[in-house]
């Protein structure tokens, strides 16, 4: 692909060909998953968060759901455009208090290492790490404070 093309891309998807757009998107980990993707991951999560006490199948969606938005949609259109509109109004961040805004600013690094935490959170909630009440192995997540393991 031409370095054309991609800028092309970058100013307007519409503009470049289905297949083109498909493979730019890939690169940037931001393709679309088909319904049939979508069915199979569902089905698999109600599963292995079925018989869990933690959380059941419908909150482990709705919050794979909210990470992998803040992820792949908020801050991943950020990080390719940051002077759009500052980070303090991307979510996560439009939620963050403003004194721990003004020290992490327009960090392109640190939105870049919260949009790999949001990933990696919601594939252990998909996956159903802790789905039998053990704790997701993330502090955040666990229900225990993070320099204690859960039992």
């Amino acid at each position: 692909m031409s370095v054309s093309t991609w800028a092309r891309w970058e100013a307007d998807p519409v503009r470049v060909k289905d297949g083109t757009r498909a493979v730019c998107a890939r690169v940037l980990g931001l393709e679309e998953r088909t319904p049939e993707v979508r069915r199979a991951e569902q089905d698999t999560l109600e599963w292995k968060w079925l018989s869990g006490s933690f959380l059941t199948p419908g909150q482990a969606q709705v919050l794979v759901g909210i990470l992998e938005g803040w992820a792949d949609k908020h801050l991943a259109q950020w990080l390719l455009e940051p002077g759009q509109r500052p980070l303090f109004q991307v979510p996560p961040f439009v939620y963050f208090d403003a004194r721990v805004m003004f020290r992490i600013a327009e960090n392109r690094a640190f939105a870049d290492a919260v949009a790999r935490a949001c990933r990696g959170i919601a594939k252990e909630l998909m996956r159903g790490t802790g789905a039998g009440g053990a704790g997701m192995g993330h502090p955040a997540l666990s229900g225990t404070p993070a320099g204690e393991r859960a039992s």
